[in-house]
């Protein structure tokens, strides 16, 4: 049987509300500089709805900050999403040179 592991519950409606509300933006604001109805801004922002990434990338562009200020805080290096076909091969065995 798997062990469940303590996870910290993101709340990205939170905080997309605090960035919001710091920029003196109203609902309807926001609305129109991310092409998001109001309701949707507003189920989000009460945690009805959970949003896409998709989502949260307009919604950061809207707002002028990064995707990363809606899910947490970070410590070391920034991230990157590297898609499948960009991935550089890693194998956990020795190569042909006997160098790991």
């Amino acid at each position: 049987m798997e062990e469940k592991k303590d996870l910290e519950e993101v709340h990205v409606g939170e905080k997309i509300k605090a960035l919001r509300e710091a920029k003196g933006l109203s609902l309807k604001e926001i609305a129109d500089l991310s092409g998001f109805s109001t309701a949707l801004l507003s189920q989000v922002e009460n945690h009805m709805v959970s949003p896409s990434l998709g989502t949260i990338v307009k919604l950061a562009k809207a707002l002028g900050v990064k995707v990363s200020d809606f899910l947490g805080k970070t410590q070391g290096e920034p991230f990157t999403i590297v898609r499948k076909d960009e991935r550089k091969s890693v194998s956990r065995f020795a190569s042909k040179d006997g160098v790991k």
